[in-house]
């Protein structure tokens, strides 16, 4: 699970995009996902942006899926 804004001032974004082209070039169960308007923490956002929610939902199910 790779989740990454495209506007993080920390980690280049493009690394993220290499290691979600790695992981499929290699058959690896992953799922990236990407805002343009995230930076670098989701606590530098607004508490009522209910897009996190929908982000984490999605980090437990594949979490579910993929962990034993």
């Amino acid at each position: 699970m790779l989740l990454h804004g495209e506007k993080d001032t920390d980690v280049p974004f493009e690394q993220s995009v290499m290691m979600a082209g790695e992981l499929e070039r290699n058959g690896v169960a992953h799922e990236f996902i990407h805002d343009p308007e995230w930076r670098h923490s989701f606590g530098h956002h607004s508490h009522g942006d209910t897009s996190f929610r929908r982000v984490y939902d999605r980090v437990l199910a594949f979490l579910a899926t993929h962990v034993n």
